[in-house]
């Protein structure tokens, strides 16, 4: 055994003796090299052919800078392959028929993680719809999803390309997608899918989709498109959204749904120039200008929403635009019946919108149409105005918290379903078109104080003699990280994690739902529930961080409420107040500890058996 054991070992000496001079010298004649003329396009190496080349060569080293490989190419491009996260370099070499590399070029590759400050980055249109959104990580008490970040690099053009939404019905997309002021153009509509929910994103969930244009997008659905069901979805961005935020976007185009086609039942349909039904959440900084037209049995159809509702939180939109011609057409009746079952919303903002935290700092030019092929409808059923639908109480006044609303007057009513804005009626200012076109005409008096209703220096910009623009301003408030350690039951059970530019609390890394009136921030006995934890009476939560007094408090009867706050709103119309660190507010004891320049908290949850052992 030992002879064969010393046999081997002379063997791999003796062949790696043989190899280095082969090896050597085969890395000296890659040096010095003529330039091989190359370019790298996201995950795609592309090379110019270079004369006396027989095939060429792609050699990649990995992040740790000495494994890899070596691969034979015939064409003139590779794709890279590589998933996993980090920096690689990769040489290119044109090879002659004897085997001698006779030119080269070097080049370096990244993968980001796919966190905020390392997002994946997306330059080609196969990687934009490839994305998946989030992942799930498996703790003790429960699992947490964190957000997968993405951001474009460079301009999509997705002309030709069969798009598959990103994000369905059974995996929603959870991520943040940043178009990083990028545009997307040659995206087409022209089937529906199972789910019925279609867009560039299909099912957003908990996500953000920010600073991003499509251009002249189309979904066009006739009589052979497939479309059938209920409750169907479609928006040229996010057919459908659920507690999300979609973020100084902009969007052109055209949305046709069945515009030639009568279906009977109760079945709805929701279309959106942007969104097609947005179920919690915020739309801001954003705009559409186009045309948007459906029919089916009860429509929802709005030039930037078609149908937005919630619970915690509710929706909300802040300085948006539209310049749209949006129509929609009832048809549905019961069969059996007769009996007319059409309903239609129309709006040239929302088509329908049932739950709302507020409208602010809009401008609405365009028209809004609503329409039914049934006799025998009832006139409330069939609305448009700026609005198509807002919710209302028993005397027909609209509850939707507007303010600061300027649209063409030629929209005869701002809340088509409405009698009046009740005390929102003066936040509202009809004007004639060339009014629109001037800056005086934006001058608004509150409380004895003239301003002006929409907010020229960071949102908006106005040039006589045209219509007002956004600037392309992100409207989200994003807090500071904060690295947060909760330990419970003991020392040996407890995690740490960060809570990573977080836009707002049902966003990210915990999908917590707390939001209220007075401030933007995570309510701790919610916090604790995402993991898993559940303070009973008696229990003690003491929170500590190196330059702060200890705060601890019991829970009794579910009380206190304790929130770790990141902003404070300011009144609806305005924008919410970042602070410059975070807060801890009891808002049962009305005390408030502010936690400036802290970064790492910890929160240690003590139950009553804990106490009594000690």
């Amino acid at each position: 055994m030992k002879k064969v054991v010393t046999i081997l070992l002379i063997l791999i000496f003796s062949l790696s003796v043989l190899c280095f001079p082969a090896c050597h010298k085969r890395e000296k004649e890659e040096t010095n090299l003529p330039s091989l003329t190359a370019s790298i396009k996201g995950d795609t190496i592309s090379w110019e052919a270079f004369g006396g080349a027989d095939h060429y060569s792609v050699k990649a080293t990995m992040k740790d800078g000495i494994s890899g490989y070596r691969i034979k190419v015939s064409g003139t491009s590779y794709v890279i392959p590589h998933k996993t996260a980090g920096d690689y370099l990769f040489t290119i070499l044109a090879v002659n028929a004897s085997g001698k590399s006779i030119a080269s070029s070097t080049f370096s590759y990244h993968i980001g993680k796919g966190s905020s400050d390392d997002p994946i980055e997306i330059s080609t249109a196969d990687a934009l719809l490839s994305i998946t959104g989030s992942n799930e990580y498996k703790m003790e008490r429960a699992t947490i999803r964190t957000p997968i970040y993405y951001r474009l690099t460079s301009d999509i053009d997705l002309t030709g390309k069969e798009v598959t939404p990103i994000g369905n019905s059974s995996n929603h997309f959870r991520g943040v997608f940043d178009g990083n002021g990028h545009k997307i153009t040659g995206l087409s509509f022209t089937k529906s899918n199972s789910d019925g929910i279609v867009g560039l994103f299909g099912v957003i969930d908990n996500a953000v989709v920010k600073n991003l244009t499509i251009e002249e997008g189309s979904i066009r659905f006739d009589r052979n498109s497939g479309v059938s069901g209920n409750a169907l979805c479609y928006g040229l961005l996010v057919g459908s959204a659920i507690s999300s935020f979609v973020d100084n976007c902009h969007v052109t185009g055209k949305v046709d749904i069945l515009s030639d086609i009568t279906t009977t039942g109760k079945y709805t349909l929701s279309a959106g120039g942007i969104v097609g039904r947005f179920n919690s959440g915020e739309i801001t900084s954003s705009s559409f200008r186009g045309e948007v037209t459906s029919q089916y049995s009860q429509v929802y159809v709005g030039g930037l929403v078609g149908e937005a509702k919630g619970s915690s939180p509710t929706f909300t939109m802040v300085n948006c635009f539209a310049d749209a011609t949006v129509k929609g057409t009832a048809t549905g009746y019961n069969v059996q019946s007769g009996v007319s079952n059409a309903t239609a919303r129309v709006g040239v903002l929302v088509g329908t919108a049932t739950t709302v935290s507020r409208f602010a700092s809009l401008v609405a030019t365009g028209s809004a149409t609503a329409l039914t092929t049934r006799d025998g409808t009832d006139k409330s059923d069939i609305t448009d105005g700026v609005f198509g639908n807002t919710p209302y109480n028993a005397k027909k006044a609209s509850t939707a918290p507007i303010f600061n609303l300027f649209y063409l007057d030629t929209i005869t009513k701002v809340a088509g379903t409405t009698s009046s804005l009740g005390s929102y009626e003066s936040n509202v200012h009809p004007l004639s078109e060339s009014e629109l076109k001037q800056k005086a005409s934006f001058l608004v008096t509150k409380d004895e104080e003239t301003s002006y209703g929409l907010d020229f220096d960071t949102y908006w910009s106005i040039t006589e003699g045209e219509y007002p623009a956004l600037r392309g301003a992100n409207g989200t408030t994003t807090p500071r990280p904060l690295e947060l350690t909760i330990s419970y039951d003991s020392e040996e059970s407890s995690l740490s994690f960060a809570l990573e530019n977080t836009i707002l609390p049902t966003i990210h890394p915990l999908l917590l739902d707390k939001k209220t009136e007075q401030f933007l921030g995570y309510k701790l006995r919610d916090l604790l529930s995402k993991l898993g934890i559940d303070p009973q009476t008696g229990s003690k939560i003491t929170l500590t961080a190196e330059g702060m007094d200890p705060i601890e408090v019991e829970i009794i009867n579910g009380k206190p409420d304790l929130y770790l706050v990141y902003a404070e709103n300011t009144p609806l119309e305005g924008t919410p107040t970042l602070y410059s660190s975070y807060k801890i507010i009891n808002s049962t004891a009305l005390t408030t500890q502010e936690l400036t320049g802290v970064t790492k908290l910890t929160i240690t949850v003590n139950s009553p058996s804990d106490e009594e052992e000690k």
